[in-house]
């Protein structure tokens, strides 16, 4: 449907709420006040308990409107109005439109409010609010609030003889709960606070319900109202306001917020501009009026004055908006990511969390399967780094500890880092909880709680860095961190007030901890005061309506005194300013220097008082009083009312209608000469010299005056003209002969009626005379011809009219589509705009998607279209931008949505038993993030801000590290964004195989004995010494046994650890592997010495030998010979490895010394004696053989002392 209709609505809409009134029906079981205690003067307070499920319920926004301001805002969260009208009238609250927050104790207090009437609405979250009407601030000071869950009111609206009906506006009354029709008139209001009694009103163009209809909601429950039925609401005395608003610098114009404003200060009617900055005011009663304008990060321009008369449409000067916001220039920083190691269950370097953190803000990415990432961010200098299970090693830029200084857009384009796990230890380390509160000292300007800020525990090299972010409340959880010494801090936009913190993880830990803006944030600040009028204008009774401008830092700035002379500029910088009033009165300042002050704000709100007086010396104002009286009246009139008065003179010229009884009044006029006549069917019935017009001169006194009135013409016989229409053929959104616009038309008028849905038609109180009939809009009159001529001088009933259609041949698009992920929980297909627009011809057309994600767009002129998608949180992913549209029905293929923005969630479960406490982890088997938590001592498991996956990628399974399994596997899953997933119970049985005994066999292989040992043949329980895996002898193993070779392990004691094929393991106390015993490779001996040789012992570093019970000897070969030793002897040799600090077993061999025995008998020993020491024996010298003789040593024989 065109979009056209909204700005229409706007303008009527509003104007028919505010002639219909807004009191009444209301929230919080209607609209009285409850008792309480009565404030007095002309400000009061206004407090109460916000109360949630029973309980005090902290930081609920709390707002307070007026009527204007109630339903301006409601107007300002449709979809269909943009970001800037909701900040315009939500974020930048203006005079008696105000908020708050409730404390811990759930109390919430507006201080210094004017006495007024209000509507008060309290909001926990969407589906969570509360809403009261009718609160008058002075009569009451206590307001208890309790917020209910919310429902949802659908319905339709219905006028006879109409089928387009989008525009409509639909709202709860003295509320800012607003929604607008379609083009089958349905509509939908959500949110609605349960079990309050509202009254439900509508309006479309100048049809409006006659009567409100009580509605109340159940709790989650959507309430159809069915049919509204709307009939015709007469705006008499009324005219129109056109004009035009440009914001430079933005390629569409539409949205930008005009607001129409009494002198007084009260709002009057409000609208949006269209693509082209265009927009419309209907129905605007005559006065003098200020027009102000809004939009998202432009100045806000000097209002422009406009004066409305009856009946005209006035054109309001054009406008120009500069733009106050700087753009943020963005930065792509990409590149790829290693790892130097891959954790159990990975294959390639996907699922690394990599972190961008300065003064501007924290952004996360995560790896794909290749390593790469892509940052876009706001320029500048960031500090990158990895979050734990991994942490930087090695990069383009220099690397301390496991962080990186980096610059976007980055140089080179393309970084690469390398990555790896933080350093395991032997033994696991024991993991706690790290939760707390931190809290924002100072919030900076675009911030109202405490979410948001990223904390960092950076544990180093050995235990990685970890993150968490706050929520709403400040609160923070790290959830299963290695214990240890860590780095604590705050980063991005806040700090912590003390700095970094050194923090020494030992157990659970619990905190509390302020921060405070990285950079000082820039204060807004408040210029407030009363302007009094010394002197009141003649038609003026209070200090309202006073124009008053502050021109200065980000202005100029504008708004209007209340009737108590009160104002307010807020949001305003540090700096120099000068206030002035304008329009009809001026400053006045005891200086004597009248018309402007300068105004110093610096760090702390100003408030002052003035005094104004009028720019010119006020007159006298009276007032021009009387009756006129129809002599003759038309056929169609049955009373003196109804006709339009003209009074022109000084500051005219005025208009007034008459009354039923033929009264009349113009008001606040100024003395001078002025001229009365009657326009319309009627004119005034004075002597002919007169001209129908009559000389009123107002002097020093009011003036009244009786007129007679006769018909312009002279009174007509009236007649009625009926018959039936048949569309040949008809188009193809149409099913009945209903809707046809007929036109009765001569020189002296015109008239029309439309056929219902028989094709049946009457023209009534038609004045005789000769007419043309044709027909209107999308068909045109086929028989007898284009048009037909009716002589009327009588009531005539004629036969049947053919019509066909004007237009060309239309076509109908349907489509769907398809959010691939949705944002928030229980969100359907619902609400994505699906807009085709084409340029020759100009074309635009739209339609909004049902529950389902259809979508049809009837009545579509065949042709080639522009297709795009219009939502505010989703884009199309792929698809064709172009769609050719033929008759009678086009099917578009499906559009595939993708969110701009998702938030985390939660995934929780119960363990069975609850103890012992065990490890879970949680993969995406897509991104390959990996996330791990520990069951709490009631077996709650629980991992937070798990990020949100469209498709079944998470897998959970408990540690296998800690020896149980599920004894079900849960299927794979999804997580919506924002959703809280319980997974239930989950059954924990231990599977891993127990340990009841180790034997060693030295040398050959390790024997473990014990329960679930998979013995083969296939899979195979894996032994590991130390982490390291040892290879299993020959299976299959005997039942209950499992055996590994340690042939290549080290000497040494070892942690034996075993796991089964699924993974699961555990660990049984340790086992010893000694230096290998020597095995001998021969001995000999003489009479005298001994040799032995030994294989080598592996890892041996030296060998310990011994003869008998003699001195040892450490040697390095592998061969050694005692000497010197008694003939015929049989000694034990002994001998024993050494290395790797053990001392490895001993070995001996028994080894006999030979016999002495002389060569012949000639062979003597030669004489000889004992040296000093008594230890070495000396031939004697001088001592001659005989022939034939030799000599043999005899072996050393120790002395006796």
């Amino acid at each position: 449907m065109r979009k056209s209709w909204f700005l229409a609505f706007l303008g009527t809409f509003i104007t028919v709420v505010l002639t219909i009134g807004c009191g009444g029906g209301g929230g919080g079981g209607g609209g009285a006040n409850p008792v309480g205690p009565i404030a007095a003067g002309d400000f009061s307070d206004l407090s109460g308990t916000v109360v949630f499920d029973g309980k005090p319920l902290a930081n609920a926004n709390i707002y307070l409107y007026s009527s204007d301001g109630a339903l301006a805002a409601g107007i300002g969260q449709l979809s269909s109005a943009n970001n800037s009208v909701r900040e315009a009238i939500i974020g930048n609250l203006a005079p008696g439109q105000l908020h708050t927050s409730s404390g811990l104790d759930g109390r919430y207090l507006f201080s210094h409010v004017p006495v007024g009437v209000y509507t008060l609405i309290a909001v926990k979250d969407a589906t969570h609010q509360f809403a009261r009407t009718g609160v008058v601030v002075g009569a009451i000071t206590e307001v208890p609030v309790e917020i209910t869950p919310t429902g949802t009111i659908s319905g339709s609206i219905a006028i006879s003889g109409r089928t387009s009906l989008g525009g409509g506006g639909v709202y709860l009354q003295g509320t800012s709960y607003v929604a607008l029709s379609d083009d089958s008139g349905n509509f939908t209001i959500f949110n609605v606070p349960a079990n309050t009694s509202f009254s439900l009103r509508a309006s479309l163009a100048n049809f409006s319900l006659s009567t409100p209809l009580s509605v109340q909601v159940t709790p989650g429950v959507t309430s159809n109202v069915g049919a509204l039925v709307l009939t015709v609401a007469s705006i008499p005395g009324t005219g129109n306001i056109s004009g035009t608003v440009t914001r430079t610098g933005d390629t569409t114009q539409a949205g930008t917020l005009v607001l129409l404003r009494k002198s007084t200060g009260e709002a009057v009617t409000v609208t949006l501009t269209d693509s082209s900055g265009t927009y419309q005011l209907f129905g605007v009663a005559s006065g003098n009026y200020q027009l102000e304008f809004t939009a998202d990060n432009y100045l806000i321009p000097t209002p422009v004055a406009v004066a409305v008369i009856s009946g005209q449409t006035i054109s309001a000067a054009a406008v120009t908006m500069s733009s106050k916001v700087v753009p943020v220039v963005i930065g792509n920083f990409t590149g790829a990511a290693s790892k130097t190691q891959l954790l159990s269950g990975e294959s390639d370097n996907r699922g690394i969390n990599l972190l961008l953190v300065n003064n501007s803000g924290s952004f996360l990415v995560t790896t794909d399967n290749a390593g790469a990432f892509a940052f876009n961010v706001p320029q500048g200098i960031y500090r990158f780094l990895a979050l734990a299970p991994f942490q930087v090693v090695s990069g383009p830029a220099t690397v301390i500890n496991s962080s990186a200084s980096v610059s976007v857009p980055g140089t080179p384009p393309t970084p690469n880092f390398v990555v790896s796990p933080v350093t395991p230890v032997a033994v696991p380390t024991a993991k706690f909880d790290f939760t707390g509160v931190a809290t924002k000292a100072t919030r900076l300007n675009d911030e109202n709680d405490d979410s948001g800020m990223t904390l960092l525990m950076d544990g180093g090299a050995s235990l990685g860095v970890f993150s968490a972010t706050t929520k709403s409340d400040g609160s923070f959880e790290f959830r299963g961190i290695p214990g240890g010494s860590y780095n604590f801090s705050v980063v991005g936009r806040y700090q912590l007030v003390s700095g970094p913190i050194s923090i020494t993880l030992k157990g659970n830990l619990v905190g509390n901890y302020p921060a405070q803006p990285a950079v000082a944030p820039t204060p807004f600040l408040v210029f407030a005061g009363l302007a009094t009028k010394t002197v009141k204008l003649a038609d003026e009774s209070d200090d309202g309506g006073m124009t008053l401008l502050l021109t200065g830092p980000g202005g100029p700035f504008t708004t209007t005194t209340q009737t108590n002379g009160m104002f307010r500029f807020v949001g305003l910088k540090p700096g120099t300013y000068n206030f002035s009033i304008t329009g009809r009165y001026e400053l006045v300042l005891p200086s004597g220097n009248n018309g402007s002050d300068t105004v110093t704000i610096v760090t702390a709100n100003v408030n002052r008082d003035y005094n104004a007086r009028p720019t010119v010396a006020p007159k006298p104002l009276f007032q021009f009083t009387g009756i006129a009286t129809k002599t003759l009246k038309l056929a169609d009139e049955i009373d003196d009312g109804g006709m339009t008065l003209l009074l022109k003179g000084p500051g005219g010229p005025h208009t007034t209608t008459t009354l039923q009884n033929g009264n009349f009044k113009f008001s606040d006029l100024q003395p001078g000469a002025y001229q009365f006549s009657i326009t319309g069917r009627y004119r005034l019935q004075v002597p002919a010299s007169d001209n129908g017009s009559d000389s009123v001169a107002i002097v020093a006194a009011d003036v009244v005056r009786s007129y007679n009135a006769q018909p312009s013409v002279a009174p007509a016989f009236y007649f009625a003209f009926s018959g039936s229409i048949l569309k040949s053929p008809a188009l193809d959104d149409e099913f009945n002969q209903g809707g046809i616009n007929l036109l009765l038309a001569n020189s002296s008028g015109s008239y029309t009626t439309i056929s219902d849905i028989n094709g049946n038609f009457k023209f009534n109180s038609i004045p005789a005379g000769a007419y043309n009939l044709s027909v209107q809009g999308r068909y045109r009159l086929t028989n007898p011809g284009a048009s037909d001529t009716i002589a009327l001088a009588g009531d005539i009933s004629t036969g049947t009219y053919a019509v066909q259609p004007l237009l060309p041949v239309v076509g109908t698009l349907n489509g769907t589509t398809s959010k691939n992920q949705k944002i928030f929980p229980g969100e359907d297909e619902s609400g994505v705009t699906v807009e085709i627009s084409s340029t020759t011809p100009h074309r635009l057309f739209s339609a909004t998607t049902d529950a389902v994600g259809s979508f049809s767009i009837p009545a579509v002129p065949i042709g080639n279209y522009q297709i795009k998608i219009i939502s505010s949180s989703y884009r199309a992913d792929a698809g064709p931008t172009t769609v050719t549209v033929v008759s009678p029905v086009t099917n578009f293929p499906t559009v595939n949505l993708i969110p701009l923005s998702l938030y985390t969630g939660s995934v929780s479960a119960t363990q069975s038993p609850v103890t012992p406490r065990l490890r879970y982890i949680l993969t995406n088997s897509v991104s390959g993030s990996r996330f791990e938590t520990v069951s709490d001592s009631s077996g709650n498991i629980r991992f937070e801000n798990i990020p949100p996956t469209p498709g079944n990628n998470y897998n959970f399974i408990v540690d296998p590290a800690s020896g149980y399994a599920l004894s079900a596997a849960v299927p794979a899953f999804s997580l919506p964004s924002k959703a809280n997933l319980a997974l239930g119970g989950v059954n924990v049985v231990f599977v891993a195989p127990g340990i009841d005994s180790v034997v060693v066999t030295p040398g050959v292989k390790v024997s473990a004995f014990g329960n679930n040992i998979a013995s083969g043949p296939g899979a195979l329980t894996r032994g590991f010494a130390d982490w390291k895996e040892m290879p299993a002898t020959s299976t299959p193993w005997v039942a209950g046994q499992a055996d590994f070779e340690i042939a290549n392990l080290s000497p040494g004691t070892y942690a034996l650890k075993l796991s089964n094929p699924d993974g699961t393991s555990t660990s049984s106390g340790s086992f010893f592997i000694d230096l290998a015993t020597p095995s001998f490779d021969g001995t000999s001996a003489t009479f005298n010495s001994v040799t032995a040789n030994w294989i080598p012992v592996p890892f041996a570093e030296s060998y310990v030998v011994q003869l008998d019970s003699g001195p040892i000897v450490k040697i390095l070969a592998t061969s050694y010979t005692f000497k010197n030793l008694t003939a015929n002897t049989s000694f034990n040799f002994r001998v024993r490895a050494v290395g790797l600090g053990l001392k490895g077993p001993v070995t001996s061999s028994a080894i006999t010394t030979g016999r002495y025995a002389f060569p012949n008998p000639l062979e003597r020993a030669a004489p000889f004696t004992w040296d000093a020491s008594g230890d070495v024996h000396r031939w004697l010298p001088g001592q001659p053989l005989g022939p034939g003789s030799s000599l043999h040593q005899v072996p050393r024989q120790r002395r006796n002392k």
